[in-house]
């Protein structure tokens, strides 16, 4: 049971959770920043449509899905 201490986004993540149990395992999202052999840096993540396609999600409850997007366009050289 969520209770009132909790932040808005466990609620989201909750909401989202119980009606997609396995979107737990792309709670809390992902996003990797790496550098290869020869010194070029990516950012690589799971696409927000395929994590709402992955777990079957439409409307507010891809919400947290789609936010990884702009997180990713936030980072400096994006």
């Amino acid at each position: 049971m969520l209770d009132s201490t909790q932040s808005s986004d466990g609620v989201i993540s909750a909401a989202v959770m119980l009606a997609a149990p396995l979107a737990a395992l792309d709670i809390p999202l992902k996003v990797l920043v790496w550098e290869d052999r020869n010194g070029a840096v990516s950012v690589s993540y799971n696409s927000p449509g395929f994590l709402a396609g992955r777990h079957h999600l439409e409307g507010a409850l891809r919400a947290p899905f789609d936010a990884v997007k702009s997180i990713v366009e936030a980072l400096p050289g994006a």
